[in-house]
């Protein structure tokens, strides 16, 4: 189909891992980030005659050049501005300019023009330094040039010089701490004055250590950590989420300069859409009538803060931290309202990955890994033709990271063998309904044995088979979960027998249905919710081992509200 000839340009920000992710200090992530995906709304304040906006992502921006204004002259200008401008200035950017008559082929010219201009770039945007001063390295970052007379900050307790780009980073993200979610909803335009004037009463975790600090005043205390201390005290989960084939679904569906606004529009609207909701789930400290576990932090001489941290936010793409004991609840709130997204017939579905970690790990390993967990779910997602929501998740119990080269040799090496029959979890959309009460029966006092489960686990991933799934399958095919019981258990292989021990004194836990008067759902019925959630195949037992992988993995994360009095001591992951 064609149109009129049109010329086009494309903002992008390049390099972004080294000019946005240097450092862990999260008012210099937050600020850098923020100016990129600014710098894209302040073109269209600067040039408001020359460019027309059809697409603004987090650090890409692409606009239409209006009338019969001079393309060569407005790209020149726009670079000239780029580079002069206090905040834009301090980052890459790339620009590229052409013309046709089809909005799709000017898309994948600009693409190509960006990457070669990209190759042409220095990394980063170099310090401005004088002669014959001597300098020294950023404080906080370790390889920017700073002046000993320039800016100093505290690091670490101690007053560091840093150089002027992290200094105009870092002040900026300051003053986003309690504005930034206000900003993001008024750009979009579709969340009511009311619900707007009630997210603006409350302020924000001055910083990770007090955003996952557990409450003192929670009964949730375990006896078996120092001074009592929770489990998941100081513990993190950071949320990547990225869109699934957004670039083909605007090759079908857009072809005009008019449907590319809308597409863009949708996007906005529906992620202002969704940080309503969760800023307004962490304030009421439910949602969708489940209890979301201390959401605010314990009140100060400033009062009440959320406990939510945004690293990145823009486009198809976001980064989340919440505290631990919030982060599955979170990452399931985003699917539940994302599973209605969708752009004239198609569905608009998102890759997500999470990390659980300590609040001291790097912060920006940490958003590289999550974002490394998601980018192998759409490759997961391509090599398998799914189509839909899923999701991967790592547990790190101490501040180390992997370091081997890819997750599937981290996995290997942690699980052996049955590694190869991990795959992503799909995003459960029954999570708020039946999935998260099925859990917290199964992970409850009443429900699962911890320390049976982890024995499980600990079989799985040290056993060595004789030949295919043969610790498994017990016989060709394998045997049902609901079947266990009525085996030979001779029959069994050593891995369905514990399964059937596990099964067996769990159900003798269970309370009595006919005291409550209704029904209590088995922990067969349970476990069958689970992984009909998650997308886990449970007849054949080589599949079904995963499932207890994951339980073992996530057992802290899943229901950490749940009555622990009269839980099994803690045992090591496999």
């Amino acid at each position: 189909m064609s149109h009129p000839w049109s010329h086009f340009l494309q903002v992008e920000a390049v390099n972004l891992d080294s000019t946005l992710f240097d450092t862990d200090q999260l008012s210099v992530i937050r600020g850098g980030s923020f100016l990129v995906a600014d710098a894209m709304c302040r073109l269209l304040q600067v040039f408001p005659d020359d460019l027309e906006r059809l697409s603004i992502g987090a650090s890409v921006g692409l606009y239409e050049i209006k009338g019969d204004a001079d393309p060569a002259g407005i790209k020149e200008r726009v670079i000239d501005w780029l580079r002069a401008d206090d905040d834009c200035g301090l980052f890459t950017f790339a620009v590229a300019l052409c013309r046709a008559d089809h909005l799709q082929t000017a898309k994948a010219e600009l693409t190509a023009a960006i990457r070669v201009e990209q190759l042409r770039q220095l990394t980063n945007v170099p310090d401005r330094i004088a002669a014959g001063v001597a300098h020294q390295p950023c404080g906080l970052t370790g390889k920017r040039a700073c002046r000993p007379d320039g800016p100093a900050r505290a690091v670490r307790d101690k007053m560091q010089p840093v150089s002027a780009a992290v200094d105009r980073r870092w002040e900026r993200g300051l003053r986003l701490k309690t504005d930034l979610y206000l900003t993001t909803l008024a750009a979009a335009r579709v969340i009511a004055p009311a619900r707007m004037a009630r997210i603006a009463g409350f302020r924000y975790a001055a910083d990770l250590e007090r955003l996952a600090a557990w409450p003192t005043e929670a009964p949730d205390r375990d006896p078996g950590q120092p001074d009592g201390a929770h489990r998941l005290d100081h513990k993190i989960a950071v949320i990547y989420l990225d869109g699934n084939g957004f670039g083909d679904i605007q090759r079908r569906c857009v072809e005009t300069s008019a449907h590319q606004i809308a597409f863009d529009d949708r996007l906005h609207e529906d992620r202002a859409e969704f940080l309503a909701t969760l800023l307004e789930a962490l304030i009421d400290g439910h949602f969708q009538g489940a209890p979301l576990l201390a959401t605010r932090c314990p009140p100060d001489d400033r009062g009440e803060a959320l406990r939510l941290e945004t690293l990145l936010w823009g486009g198809d793409e976001m980064t989340l931290v919440v505290p631990a004991w919030l982060g599955f609840d979170v990452l399931q709130m985003f699917y539940h309202r994302a599973a209605a997204w969708q752009f004239q017939g198609e569905r608009l579905t998102h890759a997500g990955g999470i990390v659980f970690c300590h609040a001291h790990t790097p912060i920006a390993r940490m958003h590289q890994l999550a974002r490394t967990l998601a980018d192998d779910v759409k490759t997961w997602m391509k090599d398998c033709g799914n189509q839909g929501n899923y999701l991967d998740y790592m547990v790190l119990e101490s501040i180390d990271y992997p370091v081997e080269t890819t997750l599937a040799q981290f996995h290997a090496h942690r699980y052996g063998a049955v590694a190869a029959r991990r795959t992503p979890l799909r995003a459960d959309a029954t999570w708020f309904g039946a999935g998260r009460p099925a859990v917290s029966r199964l992970l409850g006092a009443a429900g699962l044995g911890r320390g049976q489960v982890f024995r499980l686990a600990r079989r799985i991933a040290g056993s060595v088979p004789a030949g295919p799934d043969a610790r498994y399958s017990g016989g060709p095919g394998g045997v049902p979960l609901r079947l266990l019981e009525d085996q030979d258990p001779a029959s069994l292989s050593d891995f369905q027998q514990l399964e059937l021990r596990l099964l067996t004194l769990s159900r003798e836990r269970q309370p009595d249905s006919t005291a409550s008067g209704s029904p209590v759902p088995s922990v067969e019925d349970d476990l069958e919710c689970l992984a009909a959630g998650f997308q886990l195949p449970l007849d054949d037992p080589a599949d079904r081992a995963w499932l207890w992988l994951h339980l073992t993995e996530l057992w802290d994360y899943l229901a950490p509200e749940r009555d622990r009095s009269r839980a099994a001591p803690t045992e090591a992951a496999p």
